[in-house]
């Protein structure tokens, strides 16, 4: 299993990002594994997940806005965006929370509390 970090910072950023990921003890973070935004691209994380999912199975995508999920929701309004999630709820939430209530099930801890310099 590998975890890919797909964010929109610049790519003058990427190794300040690596170092910020592996200071905070993030597992598997190098220069393939942290996807920025290439410079003049879009906003757009759809091809950078395209990438890993050429090679890998995704079993979980993590973000806080939902273009961080999928392009579907790119330029709609927040009315729209609520139609769409209802519409697709199934998609939304019922695999992580499986997955979290067979980890406290298993008494494995998801998170560590960590302080920050």
């Amino acid at each position: 299993m590998r975890v890919f970090y797909i964010t929109n910072g610049r790519q003058a950023d990427k190794a300040r990002t690596i170092a910020n990921l592996q200071k905070l003890d993030f597992p598997s973070v190098n220069n393939e594994t942290v996807m920025v935004r290439e410079d003049g691209a879009t906003a757009s994380k759809e091809s950078r997940r395209e990438r890993v999912a050429a090679q890998y199975r995704i079993l979980l995508l993590v973000g806080d806005n939902l273009n961080d999920f999928t392009d579907d929701f790119a330029g709609k309004s927040i009315a729209e965006r609520l139609v769409q999630v209802d519409r697709e709820r199934a998609d939304f939430g019922n695999a992580l929370h499986s997955f979290l209530i067979r980890c406290m099930e298993n008494g494995k801890m998801l998170f560590t509390k960590t302080s920050r310099a």
